[in-house]
C-alpha cells in the first residue's frame, strides 16, 4: 500500500468515526455518566504520564495487532475516533465551538498522531499480507523519519497541553 493511500484511508476513517461519535454525543447519550480518568488534585507530571503512556501504547497497541492484518487496527482506530467525537459532541453542546476548540486543542496534535500510527498499521498489515500470499515483489515497508520524529514530539506537546487544561480545571 502506497503511503499517500495509507493516510488518505487512515483520515477518511477518522472523519467517518469522529462525525459519528459526535452524533453520538448529541442524538443518543446523556454526560452524566462519563467519568473522569484525571482530576486536578493530582500533581502534573503523574497526569502528564498517564496521558503520555495511554496515547503512546494506543500506537504501539496498533502497531503489533496489525500482525492480524487490518481489522484490529482499524477497530481500534474508529473506537478511538468515536470516543473523541463523542467527548467533542458534549462538550459543544457543553461550552460551545470556541469553548471546545480550546479544550480540545490536545486533540489537534493528537489525531494526527492516530493517523500515522494506523496509517502505518495499514502499510504493514498490507506487506505481511503480500508476503504471506506470495507477492513479496511488491511488499514494500517504509518507514518515514517524519513519522518517527512526530509521533512522540506530538504526543509530548498533546500530552502536556491536556495535564495542563486538567491541573487549572478546564
Amino acid at each position: 500500500m502506497r503511503i499517500k493511500k495509507s493516510y488518505a484511508l487512515a483520515s477518511s476513517i477518522l472523519l467517518a468515526s469522529l462525525l459519528s461519535g459526535i452524533l453520538i454525543a448529541v442524538f443518543g447519550f446523556v454526560n452524566d455518566e462519563l467519568v473522569p480518568m484525571y482530576s486536578s488534585a493530582q500533581d502534573f507530571w503523574s497526569i502528564f504520564f498517564r496521558i503520555f503512556i495511554k496515547n503512546f501504547l494506543i500506537i504501539i497497541f496498533m502497531l503489533i495487532i496489525s500482525l492480524i492484518p487490518y481489522l484490529p487496527a482499524l477497530l481500534l482506530s474508529v473506537y478511538n475516533f468515536i470516543v473523541f467525537g463523542a467527548s467533542l459532541g458534549f462538550s459543544i453542546m457543553d461550552v460551545g465551538m470556541w469553548g471546545s476548540l480550546l479544550r480540545y486543542l490536545h486533540g489537534l496534535l493528537e489525531i494526527p498522531v492516530i493517523i500515522i500510527g494506523l496509517a502505518l498499521s495499514l502499510r504493514f498489515s498490507h506487506f505481511i499480507c503480500a508476503k504471506i500470499w506470495g507477492k513479496s515483489g511488491k511488499a514494500t515497508f517504509h518507514l518515514k523519519k517524519m513519522e518517527i520524529i512526530l509521533t512522540p514530539l506530538l504526543l509530548l506537546a498533546a500530552g502536556i497541553i491536556e495535564t495542563i487544561y486538567i491541573k487549572e480545571g478546564l
